[in-house]
C-alpha cells in the first residue's frame, strides 16, 4: 500500500501519467483593424526545463505585434515573428537548477493586429516541450482561430412557380408533400446540366439532412457580396456561399428548417446577396442592405425597385408582391427555347425532382410551359456575373 501511494505521488509531481498535459490556444472573434490579444494556455505541465513552440497563421488576416501578460513562471519568453514558414516562434528555458512547474492557465497574450477575413491558429508538429532531463514532455496542442462574428439574416424571397395568388404570400410545399425534396443539396448535378456543361449556380458544399423539415418549398443558394454597388457586385466579389431552405412563407432558413443562416464573413463595402434557385432566375439586391449590429434583414418581394434590375429581374406575381421569374432550367441565366427544348420536352409527363417542372409541385406538365415559361420567354437574369 505504501509503494502504491508513493507511486501516486511521484506521479503528480512529475505530471505523469494521470495528467493531462496541454497548450492550448484561444477561439478570437474581432472586428477588422482592432489589435486583438489571443492567450496561450497551459495545464498540466510540470518540472518543465525547456519550451520550443510554433503558431503558424496568415498574414493576410493578421499582423503579428509581439507578447505581453507574461506569467511569472514564463518570464523570460523570447518571441520571434518568422517567415518562411510564417509563424510565431516562443522559446524559453528554465531559469534556475531545476525544472518549473506552471500553474494551469494563462501564461501569456499573442498581440496581434486583425486585418481581417479568418484563420487558424496552428501548432505545427514540431513543437517541443521538454522536463529538466530533457525528457520529452507528451503535450497535446489545441489550436486556435481569430475571425469576425458572423452576420445573421433574415430574408424573404418568392419563386414564381409555386407561389399561390390570393393567399397572403404563401407558396405551395408540394415537393415536400410529395417526398421529392433531396435530402443533399441539389446544386452539384453531374455535368453537363440538361446540356450546360457551367449551370451559374454550381455549388460544391456538403450541407445535407436526414428528412426535410416542415413548410420547406425546396432548397435555395444563398451568395454573400461584398461590393460598392449592385452593378459591381460580380462573381469576383463573392464572399461566401450556403444552400439553406426556402419556407412557404418566402423566409430563408438554416437545414434545421429553424434557424436563421449566419455567414462568417467581413463585409467591407456594401452587403449584396444572391438568391439562386435550381430552375428560376436568381436576383441580387438593388442597394447595399445596411443592418443592425451582425443583423441584417431584406424583403426582395416587397417591391420592384428591391432588385437590381428591377422589373426586368422579377416579376410581379399579385399587386405589390414580386417573386423570381421561373423558366431556366438549364440554369444558363435566361429562361429561352433551351429550357423548353432541352428542359422541359425531356421532363414532361413525369413525376419527381425536375429541372423542367418550373411550376415546382413534382409533376412536369403543359402547365409548365403554358403559365411560367410562355409568359418568361426572353427573360434574362439581371445579377452581374
Amino acid at each position: 500500500m505504501k509503494k502504491i501511494l508513493s507511486l501516486v505521488i511521484i506521479a503528480i509531481a512529475i505530471g505523469l501519467p494521470g495528467r493531462s498535459q496541454t497548450a492550448s490556444l484561444s477561439n478570437i472573434i474581432a472586428n477588422p483593424g482592432e489589435d486583438i490579444l489571443v492567450p496561450l494556455n497551459f495545464s498540466g505541465l510540470l518540472n518543465v526545463g525547456a519550451i520550443s513552440l510554433f503558431i503558424q497563421y496568415d498574414t493576410a488576416v493578421l499582423t503579428f505585434n509581439g507578447i505581453t501578460n507574461i506569467s511569472p513562471e514564463a518570464a523570460g519568453m523570447l518571441a520571434n515573428g518568422m517567415t518562411s514558414p510564417v509563424q510565431v516562434g516562443l522559446s524559453w528555458v528554465a531559469p534556475g537548477t531545476s525544472g518549473v512547474n506552471f500553474n494551469d492557465g494563462k501564461v501569456l497574450d499573442l498581440q496581434f493586429t486583425y486585418l481581417g477575413g479568418s484563420c487558424s491558429l496552428i501548432f505545427p508538429g514540431y513543437c517541443e516541450v521538454v522536463d529538466w532531463d530533457l525528457n520529452l514532455i507528451p503535450v497535446v496542442y489545441t489550436h486556435g482561430s481569430v475571425s469576425s462574428p458572423a452576420i445573421t439574416l433574415d430574408l424573404k424571397v418568392f419563386l414564381e412557380g409555386p407561389y399561390q395568388t390570393g393567399m397572403g404570400g404563401m407558396m405551395k410545399t408540394d415537393l415536400l408533400n410529395g417526398g421529392h425534396i433531396p435530402l443533399s443539396q441539389p446544386f452539384n448535378p453531374s455535368l453537363p446540366f440538361y446540356g450546360n456543361p457551367n449551370p451559374f449556380w454550381y455549388y460544391s458544399g456538403t450541407e445535407s439532412v436526414t428528412s426535410i423539415p416542415l413548410g420547406v418549398v425546396d432548397w435555395v443558394l444563398v451568395e454573400i457580396r461584398d461590393a460598392a454597388s449592385a452593378g459591381s457586385a460580380t462573381s469576383a466579389t463573392s464572399e461566401a456561399k450556403k444552400a439553406l431552405f426556402l419556407l412557404y412563407d418566402g423566409s430563408i432558413v438554416d437545414v434545421d428548417g429553424v434557424s436563421l443562416p449566419e455567414f462568417d464573413v467581413t463585409i467591407d463595402n456594401g452587403l449584396f446577396i444572391v438568391v439562386f434557385h435550381r430552375n428560376h432566375l436568381p436576383v441580387i439586391n438593388n442597394n447595399p442592405i445596411t443592418g443592425t449590429g451582425n443583423f441584417y434583414t431584406y424583403d426582395f418581394s416587397a417591391g420592384a425597385g428591391q432588385v437590381f434590375g428591377g422589373v426586368n429581374a422579377h416579376v410581379e406575381v399579385e399587386p405589390g408582391i414580386f417573386a423570381m421569374f421561373g423558366g431556366d432550367g438549364n440554369g444558363d441565366n435566361n429562361a429561352n427555347n433551351g429550357d423548353k427544348i432541352n428542359v422541359w420536352t425531356v421532363d414532361v409527363g413525369l413525376s419527381g425532382y425536375l429541372a423542367g417542372d418550373f411550376g415546382v409541385d413534382g409533376q412536369c406538365s403543359n402547365q409548365d410551359k403554358v403559365d411560367v415559361w410562355v409568359p418568361n420567354a426572353g427573360a434574362s437574369s439581371q445579377v452581374p456575373n
